[in-house]
């Protein structure tokens, strides 16, 4: 009888573990997903603060003028990092773009 008792348990732990491992193919596509954003974060951070910079000088405010530079040192931050080490972090397109963005704010807002 202890025998069936241990055979039990094994067996119910068994599957738990098999479950756990065992990943649907969707949550494996959006844990790649997330890996894929998380080395492109700085950059994405670089391109939303230029857009946000560029749409914030249409609307006269006093802090228009504040997401030009952290557009453009976010951009820098991301392009430091690609180049450190290009296997971990990628999205030199959107850094770029976010610092171009950020000039252009900038420029406009200090005239």
């Amino acid at each position: 009888m202890p025998d069936s008792t241990l055979d039990r348990n094994s067996s119910a732990a068994d599957p738990n573990q098999a479950q756990r491992q065992q990943k649907t193919e969707s949550e494996k596509y959006f844990e790649v997903e997330r890996r894929e954003e998380s080395r492109k974060r700085f950059a994405t951070y670089s391109l939303w603060a230029g857009l946000l910079s560029l749409l914030l000088i249409l609307i006269p405010n006093p802090v228009s003028w504040l997401f030009g530079p952290v557009a453009i040192l976010l951009g820098i931050h991301a392009l430091v990092r690609i180049y450190l080490q290009p296997a971990r972090h990628t999205g030199m397109v959107r850094a770029l773009l976010g610092i171009v963005m950020g000039l252009v704010a900038t420029l406009v807002s200090v005239r």
